[in-house]
This record gives C-alpha cells, structure tokens and sequence, in this order.
C-alpha cells in the first residue's frame, strides 16, 4: 500500500510538472508568435527580427528625405505608419506601388493611393524598382513597428 502512494505522489508531481511546462510553452509561444511578413500574405503583428535593421537603413536611404521618420506625421509625402493597413495588408500590391507608383496609380484600381495622390498635390513619388522582395519586407517591417510601438 505505501509503494503505491509513493507511486501515486510520483505520478501526479510528473503530471503537474508536464502541465506546468504545457502552460510555460504555451505562454512563451504567444509572447513570441512570429507572423512574418511575406509578399502576398496578412501580417497584422509585425515580429521583432534583425531585418528590421536592414529595414531602417533602407528606410534611411530611400525613404527618410520624403517621408517621416516617426511614421505618424506627413513630410512631403503621407506617413508611412499603417500604410499596410491601407493596402489591405496586401504586400504584393504595396510593393507594386514602392517598385513604381505612377504605373501603380495609372492602373486606377486603388482609389485611395488616387486619392493620396491628389491630396499630396499630385507628388510623384520616386520608383525603386531595384528593390527586391525582402528589401520590401524590411521596410515594411521597420515601418509598422515603428508606427506601433515606436521602436523596432
């Protein structure tokens, strides 16, 4: 009878214990869940990652003369915070807008670049058609936390 409630003690500590890390892992896995961005997929949380240094410098280089650093304010073009949102988090098409804007907005399908076009004084925004698919992502990466949490 005593080895069996030594048993017993034995088999309820280990369940506790798988349990408990059930629970860790679990918890772990939700402060740590990664929806990286790739072209043609919803991304409505943007991980922390390294590229995201990639993402400022190519911000710096090719976006920051236009648009504002804080992403919430317009500079001479639109604040770039939430400009996935507005894309329909659809990044194919977003990145068809960076490679080239005027081709973009001559399609007429997207009325509110149209209509960002207008209130920007019809600006013509630089194309960059030199930018590849994970250039894109950095960018976007870089951007959208920066709009949200203000920091990458």
């Amino acid at each position: 009878m005593k080895n069996f409630e030594i048993l017993s003690g034995i088999v309820g500590l280990m369940l506790l214990l798988i349990v408990s890390i059930f629970i860790l892992g679990f918890i772990n896995n939700i402060e740590t869940k990664s929806n990286v961005i790739s072209c043609g997929t919803y991304a409505p949380y943007i991980p922390m990652e390294p590229s995201m240094k990639v993402g400022e410098a190519l911000f710096k280089a090719n976006c920051a003369t236009c648009h504002n650093k804080n992403m919430k304010a317009d500079m001479t073009g639109p604040a770039l915070g939430g400009a996935l949102k507005r894309f329909n988090n659809d990044t194919l098409a977003y990145a068809d807008f960076i490679r080239g804007s005027q081709a973009y907005i001559k399609k007429g399908h997207d009325k509110r670049v149209m209509q960002l076009f207008e209130d920007f004084n019809r600006s013509v925004m630089q194309d960059f058609p030199n930018l590849k698919d994970e250039d894109i992502k950095a960018i976007i990466a870089y951007t959208e936390n920066m709009y949200r949490y203000g920091y990458y």
